[in-house]
């Protein structure tokens, strides 16, 4: 009575974390932390990693920090408590004496391993959201490396990716003057090259490798690569060109990928000038547009259940799981600068990707859709691209949808009935035969 304490009017009041306003417990429940030397307070013992008494240490939650999970890559599920050096597992005892709708049970102990709740940023603040499943569409396994999950950046033996690119869109190309190019110098394009391009509505050219090694011998063209690559669109005399290179920067990385879309931009304006003046047909041609962001090849991908390896490609495995095929050949830019390596597929052949490649054994739910999958370096850098994409995502979204109506765990799925859905909804999931 006489030594000036009392109770506050909410002990949540208490905690370290209850300044923290954009925190929707805090901010649902009014809360207000008190403070040092508060009415309640007999003894504190204060860590901080920053050794000082300022305002912020004090607001800080260092305590929980030191008592918190070290590393956890799950920092979402652990606001407001942050990242500490070491953790604790909670007595069962304790966590059954308090009630289900105890506060002290929801206030004070975190269930870190509960991944049905997300927090987001956006240019709109932090949000919250809860789901039984998530899709982590990201490209780079940004969800999913959030969750705790594993992954490989990039090439196996030193983590370097595929290089990016920046695309461009040029107009004003010679259609005819292009054709009577490449098929005048056919012993200098790829082996593929068409003999009929006139008959074609759209054609690529790939090939002049002869120009591309003048201009380099001329000091013009100082861009990793040794291939001309553009492709027609539906606009007469538009074509897409496809022939920047961006080496050795991290698609994670926000400093790299600014430096990766400046040079990308760069090579844009120094690839337009070599084939303007290199190229038949493209004399004058004009700049249209670039693409809006830098094109990313690869990043993280998640080590899933399965891992899709070169060979399951190349031998057109036919998986049980099957949930989308694929036709397009390995195709691995070098990421340390050399020449791009393909690998094609027997004619008239196809491969499957595996369910088992979108799931991984330690998150019940969730689903990766996108280059991030489970999947080789060799590997990925076929079924990174668009069309076989599209049909790893339909089957992702569907896969999601069933796990959330049935209850059943996304990678324990039952395959058949997500195989039959897909079918039904004129997914192609025929078997290759040789």
């Amino acid at each position: 009575t006489n030594s000036g304490h009392d109770l506050l009017s909410d002990f949540r009041n208490l905690w370290p974390y209850s300044h923290v306003q954009d925190y929707s417990y805090t901010k649902d429940n009014g809360l207000q932390w008190a403070g040092d030397g508060n009415i309640e307070e007999v003894m504190a013992i204060k860590y901080s990693t920053l050794g000082t008494w300022d305002v912020i240490s004090q607001k800080c939650n260092q305590v929980c920090l030191y008592y918190g999970v070290r590393g956890q890559a799950n920092y979402a599920l652990c606001f407001p408590f942050g990242q500490g050096w070491g953790f604790a597992t909670v007595n069962p005892k304790l966590w059954e004496d308090w009630d289900a709708n105890d506060l002290r049970r929801k206030g004070s102990i975190i269930d870190c391993t509960d991944r049905s709740e997300m927090r987001l940023y956006t240019k709109g603040g932090f949000y919250e959201l809860s789901a039984k499943v998530f899709v982590d569409a990201s490209a780079d396994a940004d969800v999913a490396t959030s969750a705790g999950v594993t992954s490989v950046y990039g090439r196996e033996e030193d983590n370097l990716a595929q290089p990016m690119t920046m695309n461009f869109h040029v107009y004003g190309v010679d259609r005819e003057k292009v054709c009577d190019f490449v098929l005048n110098n056919l012993d200098d394009m790829a082996r593929y090259t068409p003999r009929n391009l006139r008959e074609l509505r759209h054609y690529d050219i790939s090939g002049a490798f002869s120009r591309i090694q003048a201009a380099k011998d001329a000091g013009e063209f100082h861009i990793d690569r040794d291939t001309v690559l553009c492709f027609e669109t539906n606009t007469d005399g538009e074509y897409v060109v496809n022939m920047t290179r961006i080496a050795k920067h991290s698609a994670v990385d926000p400093f790299d990928l600014t430096e990766a879309e400046i040079e990308g931009r760069k090579q844009v304006q120094e690839t337009l000038r070599f084939l303007k003046k290199y190229i038949p047909g493209f004399e004058n041609c004009h700049l249209a547009f670039s693409g809006p962001n830098i094109g990313i090849r690869e990043s993280r991908k998640v080590d899933g259940v399965y891992k899709l390896t070169a060979e399951d490609l190349t031998d057109n495995v036919m998986f049980p799981d099957a949930i989308a095929m694929g036709g397009y050949p390995i195709d691995v830019h070098s990421p340390d600068g050399g020449n791009t390596v393909h690998k094609f597929l027997k004619p008239g052949s196809w491969y499957s990707v595996p369910y088992r490649s979108l799931v991984t054994p330690g998150v019940e739910n969730l689903i990766v859709a996108g280059r991030c999958l489970s999947a080789t370096h060799v590997a990925c850098s076929a079924v990174r691209v668009t069309p076989v994409l599209m049909g790893i995502a339909q089957a992702a979204g569907t896969a999601a949808a069933q796990s959330a109506h049935t209850d059943m765990p996304a990678n324990k799925l039952d395959t058949n009935a997500l195989r039959e859905q897909l079918k039904a909804d004129g997914v192609f999931l025929e078997e290759y035969k040789p």
